[in-house]
């Protein structure tokens, strides 16, 4: 357990009373309902936040939902473009508490985006994207944040697309 954790429980650090105080000035809207000060846990947009721990986890109705509808939707023989959307965002998601989970989904943005081509409702559902599915499935445990491990200083961003992509480090 962390040392002092119960004693700033409820109280607000400078550095982010001075953020809302500059929130304030230029009338950032907030949403007090959805605020929460130094708590010990917390449910922020979806997320479980463990202070104690240091960590952050989706929700866990947000795993039994999305986990359900993923082992359901492996069953399939047929699959429409629609139905992946839902459950790979659902995983998608999921793979924003550990950013490499994401490299489980290759065949599967393949699969959606032929939908578009052949204009068709339903397609094959071939097994290699049924197993990247279930791959990622079996990786949810290891979708946390752990807010105690340490950084690199260099800052970078990245982004990629069909046609091309782009990378900055400073």
């Amino acid at each position: 357990k962390a040392t002092g954790v119960t004693s700033v429980q409820g109280s607000m650090a400078p550095s982010v009373l001075a953020l809302r105080n500059e929130y304030e000035k230029w009338e950032v809207p907030r949403n007090l309902k959805k605020s929460v000060s130094r708590a010990l846990r917390a449910e922020v947009q979806g997320a479980q936040v463990d202070g104690e721990e240091g960590v952050a986890y989706p929700r866990e109705s947000k795993l039994l939902k999305y986990i359900g509808a993923a082992i359901t939707l492996v069953r399939e023989d047929r699959v429409s473009q629609k139905q992946l959307q839902v459950v790979c965002g659902g995983l998608v998601y999921f793979s924003m508490f550990r950013r490499p989970l994401l490299g489980c989904l290759n065949a599967v943005w393949a699969l959606i985006e032929s939908f578009n081509q052949s204009g068709a409702m339903v397609q094959p559902f071939p097994d290699n994207c049924k197993a990247e599915i279930m791959r990622l499935v079996a990786l949810v445990p290891l979708a946390r944040l752990d807010f105690r491990l340490p950084f690199h200083e260099q800052v970078t961003c990245s982004d990629a697309s069909s046609t091309g992509g782009g990378i900055c480090a400073s």
